[in-house]
């Protein structure tokens, strides 16, 4: 918890800093992949279709990480039981040390993805974090093949909720789903049973 309190306060000095320096002005990368890829009876920008690709290949990449490496199974096991890691002589520092780094460079692909599709502002981040939060709650904790699953769902669950009830129910309509899910089946639908929960 602490750690969370501080990343968030630090978050908003980022935010404040970037407000002093260059203002409030929206900014932005023109489009880096010109056209549009048409899938049927309609068509989706190529950078779209091209930050999809690149976020895929990143999740592939990081479960064959924690699979097949050294550091992934180390990350693994803290995961499941910090002291029975320790006591198998897992450095715990270092992995936290790793774990926070890797998370970086994954929330750095994921900006670079979205700078040519969400014009860029000092809380532009704030969004996609909510985004995320919501596709974890979804999905549980301890599946990372399901959060692209997870994101499909609430892409579609929030596509519906604007076609149908208009622009603004669509974090409505998510987080409804989210509080049935959670009274449902508390560990997400992909959650692992050894995966504590938020309530316990």
């Amino acid at each position: 918890m602490s750690g969370f309190l501080v990343t968030l306060g630090l978050s908003f000095v980022l935010q404040s800093g970037a407000r002093n320096l260059w203002g409030n002005n929206t900014r932005g990368v023109t489009s880096l992949f010109k056209g549009t890829t048409t899938f049927g009876s309609f068509g989706v920008s190529n950078d779209r279709v091209v930050g999809f690709v690149i976020a895929v290949a990143a999740i592939v990449l990081f479960m064959l990480f924690l699979k097949f490496t050294k550091y992934g199974r180390a990350i693994r096991a803290v995961s499941m039981d910090e002291t029975g890691a320790k006591l198998v002589g897992i450095n715990l520092d270092r992995v936290f040390t790793v774990t926070f780094a890797l998370s970086t460079m994954l929330a750095g692909i994921s900006g670079a993805c979205l700078l040519s599709i969400i014009p860029a502002t000092p809380s532009m981040g704030i969004n996609p974090l909510f985004k995320s939060w919501f596709i974890l709650i979804l999905i549980g904790m301890g599946n990372i093949g399901g959060c692209i699953v997870g994101g499909i769902i609430v892409a579609l669950l929030e596509t519906i909720a604007i076609y149908t009830l208009g622009m603004g129910w669509q974090n409505v309509i998510s987080l409804a789903v989210i509080i049935l899910i959670l009274m449902i089946k508390p560990n997400g639908i992909f959650g692992k049973k050894g995966i504590k929960t938020i309530n316990e």
